[in-house]
């Protein structure tokens, strides 16, 4: 799998046309390998069609964190505006666009809800950035090391 992380802004994608977009997908998906992109919450309404018309499948990341409560609904647009793809959802141990750690509530509402759609078989799994804060001392590094010991063994047919 290959995927294309921080790409909608305007300097990428002036040069990253969908035409070069839709080359590279093939180029990859003949080699058997699937094409995603990354896109935060904060981009759902941006129009992308013409972009996300040209990968196997898109990650969804919540920008904020004090707007994990409304994941429902960003997930609800990203398949609207993404239909018939393949989903992840990402989840960060830590707030980067503010530098401080990631409210543990709202943590375990997030990991919550990323295991709920992958049992429903909305999503295809979750992807976890630890960036440099996996072995500190944080409550979300906790909670997501309680988590994986209670259902890391489950088999989700």
């Amino acid at each position: 799998m290959n995927i294309l992380e921080d790409f909608f802004i305007p300097e990428r994608m002036e040069k990253y046309t969908p035409e070069v977009l839709k080359k590279i997908r093939k180029a990859l998906n003949d080699q058997g390998k699937d094409f995603w992109c990354v896109l935060y919450s904060n981009q759902l309404e941006m129009d992308l069609t013409d972009f996300l018309e040209c990968f196997d499948g898109v990650s969804l990341w919540v920008w904020e964190s004090e707007t994990i409560p409304q994941l429902p609904q960003f997930f609800a647009k990203l398949k609207e505006i993404a239909p018939g793809k393949r989903y992840m959802l990402g989840v960060y141990l830590w707030e980067y666009n503010v530098k401080k750690p990631i409210d543990p509530k709202l943590f375990e509402q997030h990991i919550s809800q990323c295991f709920q759609l992958t049992l429903d078989k909305e999503i295809e799994g979750t992807v976890f950035c630890s960036n440099t804060v996996c072995g500190g001392d944080f409550e979300s590094v906790k909670i997501l090391k309680d988590y994986v010991a209670k259902y890391g063994d489950k088999i989700i047919e």
